[in-house]
């Protein structure tokens, strides 16, 4: 289930790159071939790119695709490499717990004084932070199938 979910979100993350692809040429035509900017592209690319990135961070993560110092854990075998990779799940599961409570907050925070984007084109403030809130629950999902494969002997 954690790996079909991460891929559907990646999937969710590549429909946003060719959206933002297909913005940021729209955008480009009409400044210098129509002469008439797109005052709201910038911004709009902008919660874009965050979106594809909170989409995309957990299946990077499941695939093992992610920034990763590895001199010394490819050298790691049998259980010192199961618990190395415990350890890594647990910090991953740390970190997205605490993105999803924080980016909680902030979008309760939000919603309560009723903010709004600044710019040329203004949305609930809430709107471009929800992403991060899938990424958080998706890492969360992705760290516990990794730490509870690892447990059982399933671990790569």
């Amino acid at each position: 289930m954690a790996a079909a979910l991460s891929r559907a979100c990646a999937a969710l993350s590549i429909l946003l790159i060719l959206g933002t692809f297909g913005l940021t040429v729209v955008a480009v035509f009409m400044r210098y071939v129509l002469h008439s900017p797109l005052l709201w592209s910038d911004e709009v690319t902008g919660w874009m790119l965050v979106a594809m990135i909170s989409c995309g961070v957990a299946e990077a993560y499941r695939r093992g695709d992610h920034i990763a110092i590895d001199l010394l854990t490819d050298r790691l075998r049998g259980p010192s490499r199961a618990v190395q990779r415990v350890f890594a799940g647990l910090a991953f599961l740390v970190l997205a717990v605490v993105l999803f409570l924080s980016t909680w907050e902030a979008v309760e925070f939000s919603r309560m004084v009723g903010s709004y984007t600044t710019g040329h084109l203004e949305i609930p403030g809430w709107i471009p932070q929800a992403p991060l809130m899938l990424a958080a629950a998706m890492l969360v999902l992705v760290a516990l199938t990794r730490i509870l494969d690892t447990l059982a002997g399933r671990s790569q």
